[in-house]
């Protein structure tokens, strides 16, 4: 529906950028059959060579539809990523400090440099340079948070007053 309501369809959308390998954020890519996928390098490794912390099942990090479709039709389109520029202005780069598969976005806009990560869920995450709650590692967030600011602006990955900040859904 989301899609649609941008003029869009599953077979428009040729390049997906997975921000977390967790399945609230991996679920249903199957259904994007046209579509790259680009991934966490580590985040995958992360799935397919064991949960190194030890938590976790791949379940968690995949539905099983969708682990199916990547080891399986989907695996041609799967991109394995570290950090990376996607398309002119638009970097892909890894940032841990949540989870093994955690990336951020960095793109070029009229208002200049965006970044935005699920390293910060909230904006004192940024503001007060306050990690978020469920973290794996603290010398992570040490290490990215100065990076995640090197921008025009920074934008949490789940704060509600995004939409009042940005009614209309459009940043820049």
């Amino acid at each position: 529906d989301a899609l649609a309501t941008a003029g869009l369809t599953l077979a428009d959308v040729t390049k997906v950028l997975i921000t977390s390998t967790s399945s609230y954020a991996t679920g249903n890519l199957e259904l994007f059959t046209n579509a790259d996928i680009y991934i966490s390098r580590q985040g995958w490794e992360n799935v397919t060579e064991g949960d190194k912390m030890g938590l976790y099942e791949q379940r968690v990090f995949f539905p099983a539809a969708t682990w199916k479709y990547l080891q399986g039709p989907g695996k041609s389109k799967l991109h394995l990523v570290d950090d990376e520029e996607l398309l002119p202005g638009l970097r892909f780069w890894w940032t841990g400090v949540h989870h093994r598969g955690s990336m951020a976005v960095s793109v070029q806009t009229s208002l200049g440099k965006v970044n935005f990560a699920d390293t910060a869920f909230v904006y004192e995450n940024l503001e007060e340079n306050r990690p978020i709650g469920c973290i794996e590692s603290m010398a992570e967030w040490n290490e990215v948070y100065p990076k995640l600011m090197d921008a025009d602006l920074v934008l949490p990955f789940h704060d509600y007053r995004l939409l009042e900040n940005y009614p209309d859904g459009i940043i820049a």
